[in-house]
């Protein structure tokens, strides 16, 4: 397998289509969650139908999330609401969420995230695995800046974690319980960005698949993701703790 053309193709895919409907109308709703639907086709052709891939909202008995563009749920649970793509939630249903975005500035990314990280705390009351990301279709923060918003949004909770963020086509960031290099099964609490040229989306996809369904891609690893891995693109990090 050539996995670097093929997730490039992945990017080239995105990038071909999201701005598709804005050759025809100019209605930003519309073409917002166009941008959305997009990314739920990918991830439906990867993910095994005891996962559902729809849109709405999370709902405790004290509290209810804002809306979410991406919601993963296990289609063994019921559902309180379910019409189309439309969803209402309790939190032992939902399996994740991701936020999706054209493009966000260092403000509207600190908000994305927060947001975000507010409905990982609703929903982390079990192991059950689950995935929280944001991807953004355009690049308009470095490393440092996305890092810092990481970090700012979860608090240091480890019931805010954000497990994998994407923007444009090549910045990249991923969360690690424990250090990748596989040197030690300390507590690593990290996140790494990367610079993955032309392969952030399929990278963030991919990782989506791998969070859902830990067994099997562990289990074939060498055939979801590149051989060389990220690491030797690695161009920051932050702790999840203040020192």
């Amino acid at each position: 397998m050539n996995h670097d053309l093929y997730f490039q193709t992945i990017t080239q895919e995105l990038a071909s289509q999201k701005d598709r409907l804005e050759y025809f109308i100019r209605h930003w709703l519309t073409i917002g969650e166009f941008r959305e639907t997009i990314l739920r086709n990918v991830l439906r052709r990867h993910l095994p139908q005891s996962i559902g891939i729809g849109k709405g909202f999370i709902l405790t008995s004290e509290t209810t999330s804002t809306q979410t563009d991406i919601i993963f749920y296990d289609t063994t649970k019921p559902v309180l609401f379910k019409e189309g793509e439309l969803l209402i939630l309790t939190p032992d249903a939902a399996l994740g969420a991701i936020e999706v975005k054209k493009r966000v500035t260092r403000t509207e990314l600190e908000e994305a995230l927060t947001k975000l990280s507010d409905i990982v705390e609703m929903t982390r009351h079990n192991i059950t695995p689950k995935f929280f990301g944001l991807f953004a279709y355009e690049n308009s923060v470095d490393a440092d800046p996305l890092l810092s918003a990481i970090k700012a949004s979860v608090r240091g909770s480890d019931r805010r974690i954000i497990n994998c963020v994407s923007i444009g086509e090549s910045l990249f960031a991923r969360y690690w319980p424990y250090n990748p290099d596989g040197s030690s099964r300390q507590r690593y609490d990290r996140w790494h960005a990367y610079n993955l040229q032309m392969k952030a989306p399929a990278y963030f996809l991919m990782n989506v698949v791998s969070h859902l369904c830990r067994k099997s891609v562990d289990e074939f690893e060498s055939l979801w993701f590149p051989t060389e891995g990220k690491e030797p693109f690695k161009v920051g990090e932050a702790t999840r703790f203040d020192s």
